[in-house]
């Protein structure tokens, strides 16, 4: 399980489930830690944008906890972090867990390093496209159970469902391009906190 040294731990600190005895108890609670949470990003400069990250399978999607409180860190910076089938596999069993785990309060996801240029700029398709071409079976583009074609979609959907059927207030820090696929991975929580630089779109919508 990868770490990331920022934020600082202190605006995550949140009362774990079971010393809050009602939801709307738990919103109030997650509600004033984003304010606080809010304060510290308008802060902090951006210097403190990371020098240097992991761009490796097994680092595309950093898990980490503070406390009570989960992290889901978005972590391919050059490709605008976008959402490939690592970090949906990554993810998927984690939010699975932490649907359940009392230990587990609440969560948050971003982007590694904050101050970069998106959140999340949507799906993968380029390797979907590449996939697609590399399959020499004849039937390239036409889902073939087993190949990114047939299953990134699906499996990626079934973790929004997850996320939008999930009881545990999420958070998602939005900062830079919120696009497709990083709207489908982030909407669906309670609070979404935007910088000035957040730029919102679905393209799936546009007729």
């Amino acid at each position: 399980v990868g770490r990331s040294s920022w934020p600082p731990p202190s605006p995550f600190r949140v009362p774990t489930a079971s010393s809050v005895t009602d939801r709307d108890g738990m919103a109030t609670a997650v509600a004033r830690r984003i304010v606080q949470l809010e304060r510290t990003l308008r802060a902090a400069p951006r210097s403190m944008a990371a020098s240097s990250f992991s761009t490796s399978a097994e680092e595309e999607l950093i898990v980490n906890t503070e406390g009570s409180i989960g992290e889901l860190i978005l972590n391919r910076p050059k490709a605008l972090h976008a959402l490939n089938p690592n970090m949906v596999a990554i993810a998927t069993p984690v939010v699975q867990d932490w649907k359940s785990n009392d230990a587990v309060a609440s969560f948050v996801m971003r982007s590694e390093p904050w101050g970069g240029k998106a959140f999340c700029a949507g799906g993968d398709v380029r390797a979907v496209y590449e996939d697609g071409l590399a399959n020499e079976t004849g039937t390239a583009g036409l889902g073939v159970p087993g190949s990114i074609t047939g299953d990134f979609f699906r499996k990626e959907y079934e973790l929004n469902y997850m996320l939008a059927t999930c009881p545990k207030p999420q958070v998602s820090l939005w900062d830079g391009i919120v696009m497709g696929g990083g709207v489908g991975l982030s909407v669906h929580g309670a609070f979404r906190v935007c910088s000035e630089k957040a730029l919102f779109a679905m393209p799936e919508v546009i007729r």
